[in-house]
This record gives structure tokens, C-alpha cells and sequence, in this order.
């Protein structure tokens, strides 16, 4: 099953001539586009994340979802196992995308970020089996990878948080951490650890 999230943002009238094309596009199992006010919107999706139930996350970021994307997505898709798991697919660019991207901290702003959810109830058999399934799916699209987001990394990712920045904003991230935090207090996180010192991106790289 595929579900598609829609959002625009403006004047009704114009929202349904830009959403049409797609709003008409075959025969949904369930339609449920309509005016939602900012609150609705942000608690929707909230029932695929309930608190208590068991969670396994990777998360990648791509360019173009070229066809070997694609089949690879259909692949891994398909083998799911545990009825709760997941991938989901946000497409960016638009308005997030005229924000300069060195503007923030945030970065590849035109990129399609892919968060792989391997779901289960507590006391469900599909522990081994969702989280095996979350690294595989994760495993053939890296070779496609672009950044990563740093919201969708697991407690496994550590290693990747500079993914998500980049090695230049990385560096300028340490540097701002040594300068406020250097004892790294406010590490219960995706921690950037505090660097003094460090001249170049390429010194990031090697570290």
C-alpha cells in the first residue's frame, strides 16, 4: 500500500487547481484531503508513533529518484514483515529550497529524504526481523546517498551526524560547541563533540 501526504499552504481556491492533477489521479482506498488548520496538520500522522510500541530507524537523503531507487524502494518494501513497519518518502525543495544552503545548519534542501521505520508491538516475534530488514533497505540505498537527517538517526548513528551537516558546517558546529560547551554538557543528543583548534574541514575528515 502507498499513501501519498499532501500540503499546500494558501488560498483554498488556488490549493485545489494546484492539487487536482494529483487529487484525480485513479481511485484511492481512502481520500482525505480537505482544510485542516495548523494543529490537525501536526497531529496527524501521530498514531503511526505511539509512545511504548518498539521502533528501529535509518534514514537517508537522495537526490533524484532515479528507476534503480525506485526498484530498490519496491524491493525492500515488499518484504516487510510486521504489520506497523514502514518507510516514508518528503520530498523538499520548494520553499524550503530559496533558503541559501549555507544560510543555516540544515542542509540539502532540494534533496528527497527516505526514513526507513522497522515497527513492532511490544511482545510481537518481529524485533530480529524488522531491524535486520531496516539495515538492509538502508544498506542499498547508501551507495545513493546525498546527507542524512539528523532528526531520523537512530541511537547506532553517531557515526553519521556529520552526514548531515557536512564536514564544513560540522567544523563550524564544533567550533561553536567548544566556544559555548566545551565540557559538552548538552550531549544527550546526536552529539557534535567540541573542537578546539581544528583549522579545516579536512581536519573534521580525519578525526
Amino acid at each position: 500500500m502507498c499513501a501519498i501526504a499532501l500540503f499546500y499552504l494558501g488560498d483554498p481556491a488556488s490549493g485545489e487547481k494546484v492539487l487536482a492533477p494529483l487529487c484525480d489521479f485513479g481511485r484511492p482506498l481512502l481520500d482525505r484531503v480537505d482544510l485542516r488548520s495548523y494543529t490537525e496538520l501536526q497531529s496527524m500522522f501521530d498514531a503511526t508513533v505511539l509512545p511504548g510500541w518498539h521502533y528501529y530507524w535509518k534514514s537517508v537523503q537522495l537526490g533524484r529518484l532515479d528507476d534503480t531507487v525506485i526498484n530498490t524502494m519496491i524491493e525492500h518494501s515488499s518484504r516487510i514483515r510486521s504489520p506497523w513497519t514502514y518507510s516514508v518518502t518528503y520530498q523538499l525543495g520548494g520553499a524550503v529550497g530559496d533558503v541559501g544552503e549555507d544560510a543555516t545548519a540544515y542542509s540539502h534542501r532540494d534533496a528527497h529524504v527516505i526514513n526507513i521505520n522497522g515497527v513492532w508491538l511490544p511482545g510481537e516475534p518481529f524485533a530480529e526481523e524488522e531491524t535486520a530488514w531496516t539495515r538492509g533497505y538502508f544498506t542499498a540505498l547508501e551507495p545513493h546517498q546525498t546527507g542524512a537527517y539528523v532528526n531520523f538517526l537512530d541511537h547506532d548513528d553517531q557515526a553519521r551526524v556529520r552526514t548531515a551537516y557536512g564536514d564544513d558546517k560540522y567544523l563550524h558546529l564544533a567550533a561553536m560547541k567548544y566556544r559555548y560547551d566545551r565540557d559538552n554538557v548538552f550531549r544527550l543528543n546526536h552529539d557534535i563533540k567540541p573542537l578546539g583548534g581544528v583549522k579545516s574541514a579536512a581536519s573534521v575528515a580525519a578525526l
